[in-house]
């Protein structure tokens, strides 16, 4: 669940990172208990302004690809 491939992994401890991850995904499930939620579903419209917002930055950064916007991994 942690370190996807849009993860901020570019410098400093990646333990820290993932920490921080790891605590807002138990503060949701908590926050699904007090509420009652069964489910997560995000709507189709935030997710798409979600990857517009990261297209556009990934090619203002280092990195930035061959132009699409996708950050380049090895082994991708």
């Amino acid at each position: 669940m942690t370190c996807g491939p849009n993860a901020v992994i570019g410098a400093g401890s990646l333990l820290a990172i993932m920490e921080k991850q790891v605590d807002y995904i138990v503060e949701v499930g908590r926050k699904m208990q007090r509420e009652c939620v069964k489910t997560l579903e995000p709507r189709e419209e935030a997710t798409r302004e979600w990857d517009e917002y990261l297209e556009a930055y990934f090619k203002t950064v280092s990195g930035g690809g061959g132009g699409d916007g996708r950050m380049r991994w090895d082994g991708s």
